[in-house]
Formats: structure tokens, C-alpha cells, sequence
């Protein structure tokens, strides 16, 4: 369909088919034997669009008449995109793609075609092996010749397509998918029923045996349901959800206790004292002292064994049967507690659902501990082991234990030296008199931590209505964290503001600033419907990107990084930009910005609405500046702020150098666009930009326009020098002959040592996270992988590395086959007719990987 005069349209199909871009029908014309010039092309319908209101409507309903009329849908025809059903070649189908309905039409038998049919009726398949027969010519014929296919199909009758239609049972395949759907053109598809607000209940994951007991199966049974409240029933069934302890990382490193307890006299003697780096086969020749992630470092065999699972690994832990079944009978009570609050009931309105709760869980704590008595016999901790205990007090004596920078599960050991004076460079502190000089960045303060606290909490109440808890009544501390993937290895600095005085008012400014962020999406889709130009460069995510890279013809891409965003861009430009952007968005319409203070809600409001902590314009221009001015770091008794580049660690810092960005991009684009540069505006509106990292599309000079887009301090760098052959976020992009082709590409892979990823099944944790972490990359490989084979190279590398943590083969198997049963669009993607194709190829242990 097309409101184009029709030649328009045509050299547009012309010049897509001989770009190759990813659709079936120019995909058509890049086989041999296939040119666009021999198509030919002729009008079937036609629509005056003085006698619709909506002519764009009225036009993809004639268009979606047509392609069931003539069942041109994929893969009998090259319709790939159907209404309803989605866009196959940009997978972004629902359900079974092939939902058009193929029409198959009555045909005369003759004079005595009364006799026919009744020895048609008869023509039923009588054993499984004629059924099995037909069905494989059915799928040889799919495979080899669509046209057969489809006269072969439709010759057969209703009872018989239902016969091998149940022979299919549960296999998978495009070939399935197809049949399905062909079958399904007889019976109407079912319909999805809307998902309604369910509510929840919170266990904590006291120990392994939980993953035995199951209580999902026990709050979700309908029988227990129905022994809830009236009022909570609309709500069922309950979602469980566990609450976990705290993983080895928090108790093994040491960088926080560290800083907190720091002065100046220990940094004087740190500075002063000695260090055995020098004799140390773990030094890092370019600091002179020991930045190792090396687990060879722990003297200790268990505690090297307990750290090789990662900073997020929490020790597996067996309650006995009765500790375990008070600690489950309190998180009953608890959620009666809650609930009967939040309803408005009487805590005995909940009686008989716990007393049938409480039944069942002591039954199956019974039986387990009958069955299966090690589930609950309880272990010491192997960090209170005499041995390991000793050994990780020598290594906190002389080193920082930290996580790595972009490896946050590995452990990395520093000299606690190196890392007083790494800290103390970046602030500007003198290591020889301790005085703090300060820099571009960090200025000293001469208020003292208590002042600043209190002069905070009196704005906050006063100016914004937040009252400052007692947990965050405090200054952050600065923290470094090693770039291991760098050369020479460099530091990511971090004001820990998990508490903070200004951790309410960032946490709302964050949310507020998400909703400006989609609205100003929102005016820029508008700008580009009018103009043409883009000028919204930012995306969400690596999908996003994925979506764009589909949609272009791209034949170089060059990408940059802002190396000094955090660091050295002016404040009072962000706040400037950020106030204009907001100024843009605000109106008599959009008033105030809504934001809940019980739910993860946000929006756009004429009103305040009570529950809602709500921003007008003026006031949340007030709220940035203030976030902005009073960033407060300490370090030992030195309290500095952050004059210069968007705070790292803070709430709404992603926010800040997005939207700051954002607004600078914007601002270009329509400048290009009021001085007539139409070309150039549209060749950079392919651009993507998530966060601080920038794709540039077919435009090799833009290293010349850097200055004139951006603010003067940002320095950017460009990674790598090869157009061809890049790498994006976790996207590797590959352009050769004007082809395009994805794999995954992971940062991890450039670090000189194993870096630990995913989970481990004897950890303390539900073991089905990690069959759901399975379930959840894979699907992200099927959106990234343009070819089968690095989908199944990626797929396989992880399936062995699963393995060899003792994960479940049949299992990964189970969940890769509910995977393509929910996203269909991976099997047409890679054209698989039969799932076993790659599934055998996925599921073999490499002993290499």
C-alpha cells in the first residue's frame, strides 16, 4: 500500500532491493537468477481518499484484505508484514506468525460428486506410520518447493490436516509453525486474555532446602486461595518473591570499612609505612605495586575456592526442619500484617488460609526431612573456618578487596597504598603535607560534615518538602574501581551515595526526568514526521540499535566514547540544558510531573494528585541545581565538592548526561535544519548514542563537528580505527560487500583473566534463576545474531559453561524448547524448519569453551 505517486514508490522498492535490505522481498531479488528489473508491477485496488477519514487505516485494511485474498503472507508469498501478526523480517512477531487466514476454496466434483464425497469421508489415514509418511512429504515439500507445498496442502482434507496436525504434538520448527497456523485457518485462533494486577508475597530464602519444598505451588493452589479474604482474592494468584542475604561480596571486600574509618594519621602512616609489593609475583610493573585480579594471591585453598564463585555468590545454607519452618511461619504472619493493613481487615480474616498454609508447609518439611535429611543439616559459614578466617584477615591487612569495572562478580587486589595515593592524586591532595589543594573538579570545603548535613536537611524540608531520614544523614565517600580491561589499567571514581543526604530528592528527580526524556522522544517523532530529521540521537537499549541498524543501508560506522563527561563538563551548562529541555516540554497541558509514592508511576498531569510528590516546571529546575551545587564527597576528615562534571553515583546522573546530551544533539539538528543543511541533518539522524556512547552511521568526517555539537569540555574518543568491523555496546558489527552481519560481543572478552558470570546452582538461591538466565540470553542472542551459527556459537558457549556448574541438561533443553514455543519469530528468523536442526548443535559440551 502507498499514498506515493507510484514511480516514487517503486524506485524506493528498486533502490531497497539492491541495497539488500533485511526484508524478504528485497532479500528476494539478491538470489541468483532474481533481478528487480524484470518485476513488473500492477495495481489490484485502489482507495479515494475524499471518501475515507482515515486513509492510512482504510489502506492497511485493504492491504490485509488482499494478502489473505491471494495468501501472499510469508513464506507461500513475501508479505512480511501482517496486521495483527506483526513484521517477520524485523522480528517483532505475536505468537504464531502465520495468523493470516488462507482461504481455500469450494471446487466442483461433477455430475456425481455426491458419490465422491462419500468415499472422501471414508480417506482417513488408518495407522501412525502413513500419518508419519505424509507429514514428511508435507515437510520436504515445504522445504524444497512452496508452490507444491501449498497445492499438496490444500488438497488434503479437513480430518486428514487434523490428523497430522496431532501427530506434531509438542515439535518445533518454522515448518510446524506454518502448519499450525494452516490448520488453525479452520478453528479460530485463541484469543489472549489481558493480564490483570496481581499481589504478592515475600519469603525470605532462608536456605536450600526451599528449592525442594516449592511454595509457589502451595500459594498459587486455588484450593488455598479460596481461603483468602474477599478483598485479596480479585488480586490472585499471589506472586512469590524471596528476599536473599547478602552475597560474599559484601563481606569479603574491605574498601568501604577502609574509607569510613579513615584519618589522617592512618594516611600518614599508610604513606609512610612500607609494602612488600616489590617482591610480590603479583606487582603491576606500570604502578609499582600490586593490582592484581589473580585469585593465585589467596594463600588458602577454601577461601580461593569460595571467592572463584564471585562477589555476588552467596554460601548455601541448611536450616534445621523447625528453624526453617518458623522462618517461613513469620513470613506468613508478615504478610497478614501487611495486607490486613493495606486492605483494611482484621488480622482473623486470614486465619483459615494461614492455618491451611502453615499445613502444608510443615507436611513438606516433614516429608523432606523424612526423605532427604541433609537438606537440613545446618553448616558453619566457611568464613568463620579458623584457616580461611585467618587468611582473609592478612589479605585486608595489606590490601583494598574491591570488584573489577565492568567485571563486577571478580575480585581484584590492590595496595592499600596505591590506593591512598590513586585517591588522594584525583582530589588533589598533597602527598607530602596532606593538604588538600583541590582541582577542576573537586574543591575543599571548610564546613564541616555535621553543618552540611544540617544545612541540607533544612532545604530539603523547607524548599521540597522531603524530610531526610537518619540513615541518610551523611556525606558519601569517594571510591575507585580498577579498569582491568584498559592498557595501562585505569580507575572508574564513585561517590558511594547509596545513602546520602540528597537520596530522596535524586531518587524523585530521576523518575521525573525519565518521564521528560519520553515526552521529549515523543516531540522529536514529531519534528521527524514534518521534517524528515532526527533529531533525537539517544536510544534505550541494544534492541533499539538493532532496530535502527535494520532500517538503514549503513556502510561504515565509527564510534565514540566521552572520555571527560563525569568528570570535566561544566555544571552550569547541564543546568541550562536541562532547564531549556524542560521549558520545551512544560505546558498549560503538561503542568506537573506526578510522581507515586508507593508505585513505580510517573507521568505528565494539568494537577496534583494526593500520594503523588509532584514537580512543576520551576521546581524541578530548582531541585537539578540543587543536586548539581551540592555534591559532597569525604575522604579520611577532607570534605570536598564536586564543581566540575556530572556526579557519578548519584540516582539521576544517567539522566543528567543523557538528557544534557540529548538536548545538545537537538539543538544542532535544528540549527542544520533552519540554515538549509537538509543533507547533511538527514545523513547524521541515523546517529544512536546510548548514554555516553555514540554510533556514527555512514559519515566519516564527524570528528570535525564534534566541537560545534557539544560543550567545549567534553573530549571524546573514537574506539578503534576500522569502519568495517566494530564494536557497539554488546553488539559486534561486521559490513563486508554491503552486508551486514551481528554477533554478540561481550567486554569481558578483552580481560587477561576469567571473569565470573552467572549464577551458580549451589549458591543460596532459587536454582530455577539460573535456568531463567538461560532463557532470558538466550533470547537476547536470537535479537542480536543476524546468522544461525553465531546463535548457536553463543548459545552452546554458554549451555557448557552452565553445565559445568552442575546446572541440569534436560532442563536448558526444556527451557530452550519453551522459548521458541513463545518467540516464534527466532525460528523464522533463522528460516529452521525443525528446532532438532541446531538444538543437537546447541546442546553438545565443548571441551574447549
Amino acid at each position: 500500500m502507498t499514498e506515493q505517486r507510484l514511480h516514487l514508490r517503486m524506485n524506493g522498492h528498486r533502490a531497497s532491493a539492491k541495497a539488500g535490505k533485511n526484508l524478504y522481498l528485497y532479500q528476494h531479488f539478491q538470489q541468483n537468477g532474481h533481478n528487480f528489473e524484470n518485476a513488473t508491477v500492477q495495481i489490484i485496488d485502489y482507495i479515494d481518499s475524499n471518501t475515507v477519514p482515515d486513509i492510512t487505516k482504510a489502506l492497511g485494511d485493504l492491504e490485509q484484505f488482499w494478502i489473505n485474498t491471494l495468501s501472499t503472507a510469508y513464506p507461500l508469498g513475501l508479505n512480511d508484514n501482517i496486521k495483527g501478526s506483526g513484521n517477520i523480517s524485523q522480528s517483532s512477531i505475536i505468537d504464531v506468525y502465520f495468523t493470516a487466514r488462507i482461504t481455500r476454496y469450494n471446487r466442483g466434483h461433477g455430475r456425481k460428486s455426491h458419490l465422491r464425497t462419500e468415499k472422501r469421508k471414508k480417506k482417513i489415514y488408518k495407522d501412525n506410520e502413513e500419518i508419519e509418511q505424509v507429514k514428511r512429504n508435507i515437510k520436504n515439500d515445504f522445504m524444497l518447493n512452496k508452490n507444491i507445498f501449498y497445492k499438496k496442502i490444500t488438497s488434503l482434507q479437513n480430518r486428514q490436516l487434523k490428523q497430522v496436525y496431532k501427530s506434531c504434538g509438542d515439535e518445533i520448527g518454522f515448518f510446524y509453525n506454518v502448519f499450525r497456523s494452516w490448520v488453525h485457518t479452520f478453528s479460530p485462533p485463541k484469543t489472549r486474555t489481558p493480564k490483570k494486577d496481581t499481589d504478592c508475597i515475600i519469603f525470605n530464602f532462608s536456605s536450600k532446602a526451599l528449592d525442594h519444598i516449592n511454595l509457589n505451588s502451595i500459594v498459587r493452589d486455588t484450593r488455598v486461595q479460596s481461603f483468602l479474604p474477599n478483598n485479596i482474592i480479585p488480586f490472585c494468584p499471589l506472586k512469590v518473591y524471596y528476599k536473599y542475604d547478602l552475597p560474599l561480596g559484601r563481606r569479603i571486600c574491605n574498601y568501604s570499612n577502609f574509607l569510613k574509618n579513615l584519618d589522617s594519621s592512618q594516611i600518614r602512616s599508610i604513606l609512610d609505612g612500607s609494602c612488600s609489593c616489590t617482591n610480590s609475583p603479583f606487582l603491576y610493573p606500570p604502578r609499582g605495586h600490586v593490582l592484581t585480579g589473580n585469585l593465585g594471591i589467596v594463600a588458602d585453598d577454601d577461601l580461593r575456592l569460595l571467592m572463584s564463585y564471585g562477589t555476588k555468590y552467596r554460601e548455601p545454607v541448611y536450616l534445621s526442619a523447625s528453624d526453617l519452618s518458623n522462618s517461613l511461619l513469620r513470613d506468613v504472619d508478615n504478610f497478614i500484617k501487611n495486607k490486613s493493613r493495606k486492605y483494611k481487615l482484621q488480622n482473623n480474616s486470614f486465619e483459615d488460609w494461614k492455618n491451611n498454609v502453615n499445613r502444608i508447609i510443615n507436611n513438606k518439611i516433614k516429608f523432606f526431612a523424612e526423605h532427604k535429611p541433609h537438606l537440613f543439616s545446618s553448616k558453619t559459614s566457611a568464613l568463620k573456618e579458623h584457616n580461611v578466617k585467618s587468611c582473609l584477615d592478612a589479605l585486608k591487612d595489606k590490601y583494598i578487596i574491591c570488584s573489577v569495572d565492568k567485571a563486577s562478580s571478580n575480585y581484584v587486589f590492590i595496595c592499600k597504598k596505591l590506593y591512598v595515593i590513586i585517591l588522594m592524586t584525583e582530589l588533589g591532595v598533597d602527598l607530602e603535607t596532606l593538604d588538600c589543594i583541590g582541582n577542576t573538579t573537586y574543591q575543599p570545603v571548610v564546613r564541616t560534615e555535621d553543618d552540611i548535613i544540617i544545612s541540607h536537611c533544612d532545604i530539603l524540608s523547607g524548599e521540597f518538602g522531603i524530610d531526610v531520614t537518619d540513615e541518610n544523614k551523611c556525606i558519601p565517600k569517594i571510591f575507585w574501581n580498577p579498569k582491568l580491561h584498559k592498557t595501562p589499567y585505569k580507575a572508574r571514581f564513585i561517590a558511594g551515595a547509596s545513602n546520602c543526604t540528597t537520596k530522596q530528592l535524586s531518587v524523585y528527580v530521576n523518575k521525573a526526568l525519565k518521564v521528560v526524556r519520553e515526552y521529549f522522544s515523543r516531540y522529536c517523532s514529531t519534528v521527524y514526521k514534518n521534517s524528515g530529521v532526527n533529531c533525537n540521537w539517544s536510544i534505550n537499549s541494544s534492541t533499539q540499535f538493532i532496530e535502527k541498524l535494520q532500517n538503514i543501508d549503513v556502510f561504515n560506522i565509527q564510534v565514540y566514547d566521552f572520555t571527560t563527561l563525569y568528570t570535566n563538563l561544566d555544571l552550569g551548562v547541564v543546568e541550562k540544558l536541562l532547564s531549556e529541555m524542560i521549558d520545551l516540554l512544560f505546558s498549560n497541558i503538561n503542568k506537573y510531573i506526578c510522581i507515586s509514592k508507593f508505585e513505580d508511576k510517573s507521568f505528565f498531569s494539568k494537577k496534583v494528585y494526593n500520594n503523588y510528590y509532584c514537580f512543576d516546571s520551576e521546581l524541578l529546575k530548582k531541585a537539578i541545581k540543587f543536586l548539581l551545587q551540592n555534591t559532597f564527597v569525604s575522604f579520611g576528615n577532607i570534605i570536598l565538592r564536586q564543581t566540575k562534571g556530572i556526579p557519578m553515583g548519584g540516582n539521576s546522573s544517567s539522566q543528567f548526561a543523557d538528557l544534557s546530551l540529548a538536548k545538545s544533539e537537538f539543538d544542532y539538528q535544528k540549527s542544520l535544519l533552519a540554515s538549509k543543511k537538509m543533507n547533511l541533518a538527514k545523513l547524521l539522524s541515523n546517529n544512536g548514542r546510548y548514554v555516553d556512547d555514540l554510533c556514527v552511521f555512514n559519515y566519516l568526517n564527524f570528528a570535525n563537528l564534534i566541537s560545534d555539537i557539544y560543550p567545549e569540555d567534553l573530549v571524546m574518543e573514537r574506539s578503534g580505527d576500522n569502519n568495517k568491523d566494530i564494536n557497539y555496546l554488546d553488539i559486534r558489527i561486521k559490513i563486508c560487500n554491503g552486508n551486514i552481519s551481528t554477533e554478540v560481543y561481550n567486554k569481558v572478552e578483552d580481560f587477561n583473566f576469567p571473569v565470573v558470570m552467572y549464577t551458580f546452582p549451589n549458591g543460596n538461591m532459587p536454582v530455577n534463576i539460573g535456568y531463567n538466565v538461560f532463557y532470558g540470553q538466550l533470547l537476547r542472542y536470537s535479537n542480536i545474531c543476524s546468522h544461525v551459527s553465531s546463535f548457536v556459537f553463543s548459545s552452546n558457549k554458554l549451555y557448557c559453561t552452565l553445565v559445568s556448574r552442575s546446572y541440569n541438561h534436560w532442563q536448558l533443553v526444556l527451557k530452550f524448547r519453551t522459548l521458541l514455543r513463545n518467540h516464534p519469530h527466532i525460528l523464522l528468523k533463522y528460516q529452521i524448519c525443525d528446532a532438532k536442526s541446531i538444538e543437537k548443535d546447541i546442546f553438545k559440551i565443548d571441551l574447549t569453551v
